[in-house]
């Protein structure tokens, strides 16, 4: 037996041993319905979920993934009911563990009807308008300053997914929402209707990050030295662009 061959056998037993010590322990995933990032429970589960998957039942952890309003997802990874939340910024919950590496993009748009010529170029844009956002969601340190403003002078209303905003858009109850373009794009395609509207601007990228409870410190350091190495080997293979293309998306 030559020095590669035994090399190659170390690696493969070391990789053995990883699966069964994990074999017995649960990875608990939460989100809330945020297609194609995290999905249904019960369908393609969404580029997050199966990363995390992918990443986790490799080193032989069971995994179950959960959906819950987002600030109860929030909520429970904060508290240890469950382990990963998918989906999160820095600056959204910084309490939460985080590793070095993000494993998509968020970018924060304005819709608004296709007929119209507005156009935003900052909050002062927005003044005049109804504002329609998703209920809890950040979008950045000035919009979201702007919208609880907004939303208790009666300017902004808040809604629970993307169908209702398009909702509201079409029937004139708000002039212009703001959400993700990816959310936005996704949901368009599998829509049979047709959905008029006009991306009217954007916010700058922002990246999207697993997050992991804090209420068991050494199991924390642990997910996070595995997704740390999960993500790098990812994002500089095709691993995590794969997972985007099967959503319809050839960038993360």
């Amino acid at each position: 037996m030559n020095l590669t061959m035994i090399k190659a056998l170390c690696v493969l037993y070391g990789l053995l041993i990883a699966v069964v010590v994990h074999a017995d322990e649960t990875i608990t995933l939460v989100a809330d319905e945020w297609c194609p990032f995290t999905c249904a429970e019960n369908q393609q589960q969404g580029i997050g979920v199966d990363l995390a998957r992918k990443f986790f039942e490799a080193r032989g952890y069971q995994v179950v993934y959960r959906t819950a309003a987002w600030a109860e997802a929030i909520r429970l990874v904060r508290s240890g009911e469950a382990d990963v939340l998918i989906g999160t910024v820095k600056t959204e919950t910084p309490d939460l563990l985080f590793p070095d590496y993000h494993f998509s993009y968020s970018q924060s748009c304005f819709f608004s009807p296709v007929k119209t010529d507005w156009h935003y170029s900052g909050v002062k844009s927005l003044q005049h308008k109804v504002v329609g956002t998703i209920n809890g969601y950040s979008y950045g340190t000035g919009i979201d300053a702007f919208i609880a403003a907004a939303l208790k002078l009666g300017t902004a209303k808040a809604y629970a997914d993307v169908s209702q905003l398009f909702s509201a858009l079409h029937s004139g109850e708000v002039d212009v929402f703001i959400n993700d373009r990816k959310v936005a794009e996704y949901y368009k395609a599998s829509q049979d209707i047709v959905l008029n509207y006009r991306i009217s601007g954007c916010q700058p990228l922002r990246k999207l990050f697993f997050a992991v409870s804090v209420a068991d410190p050494q199991k924390g350091k642990k997910l996070i030295k595995l997704l740390n190495t999960s993500l790098l080997r990812g994002l500089s293979t095709s691993v995590v662009k794969n997972v985007h293309k099967q959503y319809g998306f050839h960038r993360i």
